[in-house]
């Protein structure tokens, strides 16, 4: 008779292209837990807990990239290994040439910007080497540079060959601009001798990452800030944008591939692959080692993105008009109740700016998305159309205007334009890469200028929500708005009421006073 070790099964170490291999199967129905699991030599529990992971199985396996590991093993030096991750990254997205010696003395100096006793090894860097899917390549010669003769010639004689077999749903874009998510006009109205003095042009600033498809079906927006965990996110459950940071409020490779890893695993989930044209800047550059199956990302040519990037040839300008809108809307009814410019400024927090980002990038229409790729030339031999920058504005029928601003064209026009000139990527140095470790909440509540953005944000009482339902509804029986909308928003509201009461006892009600 065997004895109980004996007759105990050997653990089995699958590694991730196992259990990718298992989940894969899984999917297909082509066996079942039991055949799949005698078939690898392990119990049929390490199936279902093989099944219970995947979500982190799979984003493990894309942006890492080395297969042959069975799990991503925890250091005791995680902040400095990510932050030589970090730094790794962004010099190899520029072409540099990095050895292993290199890497370490690297190592070394962030070490002691971060306090800490390390000495690096060369077992040190083995396991760097092997979490980051690293290996050493022999150079063979230099690339040349791609030559293009023009935005025009890539377009007639690349793009379709890149398009074939895509829909148009599944060609998308992706763009960065800076927003100064405070800016408001730069004048006012005055009685004439009167001389008004403004306060200083507000410039604190986020990044927003824009990525739609050629129908304007399907569009995605991201924000990068400087505040790691900005004070009025406090007991905020579902940020309205996906929100990012780092000391610059820049677009990292770092970023731009966990953004990339979460689409892709959306569209594996969807049995959809999409191809993206993006310009080259170094920020979108993707961690090596990182594999998209289901994105296929296309470089724009060097000095040509301002003419035939889709994002750039009128949808940001719209959404900015969108923004800027909602942002003075905001301030007339600040005026209304007497407060200052300067006073509104600083309730305009991050928090807030998120919320008009989104409701700004609903408001584009996704006829202006259509017209600006044709615009750019982002079509088919049969369906090329010449559109100018007039039809772009013309058929977007919502995007506001000076006149709906109440201030001139060329006011509009500065104050669309007031951040054009922001920088969204750059090379953070050694210090700033680990600042971004070293940064605590308690830094995070203060703006670029040192002031509070505001007190801890509180649950409104029941009494106060209900009180302003009250109110919307006096304004929608007034105006004669959808009752619909409104019973709706009603439903939710009784919903938010409710979860922040007590289960209460019929005895209260009769309690002794």
């Amino acid at each position: 008779m065997a004895s109980s070790s004996e007759a105990k099964k050997k653990r089995i170490c699958l590694t991730i292209e196992q259990k990718l291999s298992i989940l894969d199967a899984l999917k297909e129905n082509s066996a079942s837990r039991v055949q799949i699991a005698k078939d690898h030599g392990c119990d049929p529990t390490t199936i279902g807990r093989i099944v219970k992971d995947e979500a982190a199985i799979r984003e493990m396996a894309l942006s890492n990239g080395n297969l042959k590991i069975t799990r991503k093993r925890k250091s005791s030096y995680d902040d400095l290994n990510l932050a030589v991750s970090q730094w790794f990254h962004a010099k190899r997205a520029k072409g540099a040439l990095i050895s292993g010696p290199v890497i370490m003395e690297k190592a070394s100096e962030m070490a002691r910007l971060l306090n800490i006793e390390f000495q690096p090894s060369n077992g040190w860097l083995a396991r760097w080497k092997a979490n980051e899917n690293v290996s050493f390549h022999k150079l063979h010669g230099e690339k040349e540079a791609a030559d293009f003769a023009g935005a025009a010639d890539w377009m007639e004689k690349v793009y379709p060959d890149m398009v074939k077999g895509y829909d148009s749903q599944d060609i998308f874009n992706a763009d960065e601009t800076g927003l100064y998510f405070k800016a408001l006009p730069s004048g006012t109205m005055a009685v004439n001798g009167e001389k008004p003095s403004g306060g200083k042009v507000q410039k604190d600033r986020i990044t927003i990452l824009f990525l739609c498809n050629q129908e304007g079906s399907e569009k995605f927006v991201y924000s990068i800030g400087k505040s790691k965990s900005p004070r009025c996110f406090q007991r905020v459950r579902n940020l309205p944008v996906k929100y990012y940071s780092n000391s610059k409020a820049w677009m990292t490779s770092e970023i731009w591939t966990q953004i990339l890893v979460e689409l892709n695993q959306k569209l594996h989930s969807q049995k959809r692959k999409i191809i993206l044209f993006i310009d080259n800047a170094c920020c979108h550059k993707l961690k090596e080692g990182t594999r998209l199956q289901c994105i296929n990302i296309v470089y724009l040519p060097p000095n040509a993105t301002s003419l035939i990037q889709p994002l750039d040839q009128g949808i940001i300008h719209s959404f900015k008009a969108h923004y800027r809108h909602l942002i003075i809307r905001k301030q007339l009814a600040a005026i209304e109740q007497d407060i200052s410019a300067k006073d509104f400024s600083k309730t305009v927090d991050v928090l807030q700016a998120l919320h008009m980002v989104k409701s700004a990038w609903n408001l584009v229409t996704p006829q202006t998305i259509s017209n600006c790729f044709r615009k750019a030339k982002f079509t088919s031999q049969s369906d090329e159309i010449d559109v100018q920058e007039s039809e772009v504005v013309q058929e977007d029928q919502g995007s506001p205007n000076a006149e709906d601003l109440g201030i001139s064209a060329e006011e509009f026009t500065e104050l669309i334009n007031c951040d054009q000139e922001l920088e969204c990527y750059g090379e953070l140095t050694p210090q700033e890469i680990i600042a971004n470790f070293c940064r605590g909440d308690k830094n995070d509540s203060h703006d670029q200028d040192g002031e509070v953005e505001e007190t801890e944000r509180q649950m409104p009482t029941n009494g106060e929500i209900l009180n302003a339902l009250n109110v919307l509804r006096v304004a929608v029986e007034m105006k004669g708005s959808n009752f619909e909308r409104f019973y709706a928003f009603e439903q939710e509201i009784f919903d938010i009421t409710r979860s922040n009461k007590k289960q209460s006892k019929i005895t209260q009600f009769f309690s002794k006073n």
